[in-house]
């Protein structure tokens, strides 16, 4: 199981993955480590729980909410945040914290090279709530009339009717050579 923090600005934002429990539920951990989001006292708790000293400067980050659901605390409406008022500690609300049930997006797996004749493929990944991988893909390259006139070989038409477009050697040749000749464009794969 999968949750994910946003809109605290600060480093308990990101994804957190079912890492155990404690006497009065399920506790996530974040993916970077860390952090925790726990149940004390029927309430749920977004930080770090004070276990020993050490783990107090962290623990002082803890966002505080209510009781919620007892899997992920989506339900959960009234976040308390520490913030210093008069140099005392004090607990505000919190307006902008959202929890969800799943990871946030990974980053994408390259950058666009928007000059690229023909597919330049690339892809992220969340988890949704149940553990379920879900892939998000976006074709960034330009369609393969647009990229006409960008052969750097007078050969390349000879090459392609010698399959040097799909020999595994001659590939990467192709592709930076002759990409009129080679080029392959399924289109926009963007979904979200």
């Amino acid at each position: 199981m999968f949750m994910s923090i946003s809109g605290s600005n600060g480093p308990l934002d990101g994804s957190y993955r079912l890492s155990g429990g404690n006497k009065e539920g399920l506790v996530y951990e974040h993916f970077d480590g860390g952090f925790e989001v726990y149940k004390q006292q029927q309430k749920w708790h977004i930080g770090k729980a004070l276990k020993s000293i050490g783990d107090a400067p962290l623990a002082a980050l803890t966002i505080f909410g209510g009781s919620g659901r007892d899997n992920c605390p989506t339900s959960v409406s009234n976040w308390k945040v520490p913030a210093l008022n008069n140099n005392q500690l004090m607990l505000q609300d919190s307006r902008d914290l959202q929890v969800s049930c799943g990871t946030l997006w990974s980053e994408w797996s390259s950058t666009c090279d928007e000059k690229r004749c023909g597919d330049d493929i690339r892809s992220r990944t969340r988890f949704d709530k149940f553990g379920k991988a879900i892939r998000d893909q976006q074709n960034c390259g330009l369609p393969c009339d647009s990229c006409a006139g960008q052969n750097a070989n007078a050969l390349c038409e000879v090459f392609e009717r010698s399959g040097y477009c799909i020999r595994s050697e001659m590939k990467s040749f192709m592709k930076k050579n002759c990409p009129t000749n080679c080029c392959v464009f399924t289109g926009d794969l963007t979904f979200e």
